[in-house]
């Protein structure tokens, strides 16, 4: 039994990090050190201004498949932005570019459309959609049922259609930015 103020997995401030722990810290600024010098660093930094930079231009496209209110104009941004995000997370060489990439990209998107920005924590969109794309089955099928059910609209087919050529169209943009970014090995 866990004593409730036990402290033995706390560490000290100012103590020496542990063996365990200098490896991987090592490897990070290794890593960080070799992308930087490979250019992967600023590749990714565009990626994730571009992307940002680029909804509310890519999102008149989506606009033609359904008329639009303001409820649906923001959920197909925000599946447009999972899309860009789950892409990302797929078609980068690691870790991170990843992480760099959707830095830059989550901080433009916060200067450039801070309304957008906060709609994404509070609608609660991307945790229906990381549920769906990592649940077993087809990813776009059932992110495009997630997107109609947010939409108010679970048994509308047209919404359906709707999410699943939104997730594909901007899925697969991420995927040919990336291939021709062409980052270093």
């Amino acid at each position: 039994m866990v004593e409730r103020f036990d402290d033995s997995d706390m560490k000290i401030v100012g103590s020496a990090p542990s063996k365990a722990e200098e490896p991987r810290d090592n490897e990070t600024v290794n890593l960080y050190e070799e992308q930087k010098q490979n250019g992967n660093i600023a590749k990714a930094q565009r990626v994730g201004a571009t992307l940002a930079g680029d909804i509310d231009a890519l999102s008149v496209e989506c606009e033609a498949a359904l008329p639009s209110d303001d409820m649906l104009a923001v959920q197909k941004k925000l599946l447009m932005i999972f899309s860009f995000v789950a892409g990302i997370e797929e078609f980068s060489p690691n870790k991170l570019i990843v992480r760099t990439t959707l830095n830059v990209f989550y901080d433009t998107l916060k200067k450039e459309d801070p309304a957008l920005y906060e709609s994404m924590g509070l609608t609660g969109a991307f945790s229906f959609y990381y549920l769906e794309y990592r649940r077993s089955g087809d990813a776009t099928a059932n992110i495009a049922n997630a997107f109609a059910m947010l939409c108010g609209a679970e048994s509308d087919s047209a919404y359906v259609e709707t999410g699943s050529a939104v997730f594909e169209k901007y899925y697969s943009f991420v995927k040919e930015l990336i291939a021709q970014v062409e980052y270093a090995n």
